[in-house]
């Protein structure tokens, strides 16, 4: 069974996230870019789970993402390079366990196919509201009939995916917790739909 309606999401790091970042003009910092990355995978299923309408028990979820270390270490469920990404990949596997769903597929995107996550990350440099980043997300892709719904990450979820990434993981239990599914998704809109009639796909 397919999501039959697309949602699309963004979240901007908070500050204490964005200072520890280490990147090219920054070398002191804990948290690198393919961290980064793969918290933006353990979100993505983490808003998954929130907005599908059916449970994901037995289902099959396929997560594309154009950073190869996430893809590698999704993969492989592990990582010798990163404490990190090893206690976020530890909460992926508690929370699909928890669903008791299908090992997770993750699959590589080269980055100029990225364009739609791309364009979700990057909007936050435009100082734009939420209303009208949807808005100019619609009015890019148009190439398909159907419409979107556009979805806020909980606190309490991106708190935990937060926590990981600050050294601070939490125990089994408070991953192992079920997500209860949203009503309110946000805004909706005619446009773009993705079809996919084995998985559930997400790009981060």
């Amino acid at each position: 069974e397919k999501l039959k309606q697309p949602i699309v999401w963004r979240y901007q790091w908070p500050i204490k996230i964005q200072q520890q970042l280490i990147s090219a003009n920054k070398k002191k910092g804990t948290i690198t870019i393919n961290d980064l990355e793969m918290a933006g995978i353990v979100l993505a299923w983490l808003c998954l789970e929130t907005v599908i309408t059916t449970q994901l028990k037995h289902k099959s979820v396929a997560i594309f993402c154009d950073n190869n270390a996430a893809v590698n270490w999704t993969s492989k469920n592990n990582t010798s390079t990163s404490t990190r990404a090893g206690h976020l990949l530890r909460a992926l596997a508690l929370r699909q366990q928890s669903a008791r769903a299908s090992p997770l597929l993750t699959v590589h995107i080269e980055g100029e196919k990225n364009n739609m996550a791309d364009f979700a990350s990057r909007s936050f440099s435009d100082a734009n509201t939420n209303k009208s980043f949807f808005t100019s997300f619609l009015n890019t892709f148009k190439q398909q009939t159907g419409y979107w719904r556009e979805y806020h990450p909980k606190i309490d979820t991106t708190s935990k995916v937060i926590s990981c990434l600050l050294g601070k993981p939490l125990n089994m239990e408070s991953w192992m917790q079920t997500t209860e599914p949203e009503k309110n998704t946000g805004n909706t809109g005619q446009n773009t739909v993705l079809d996919s009639r084995q998985h559930h796909s997400i790009n981060a």
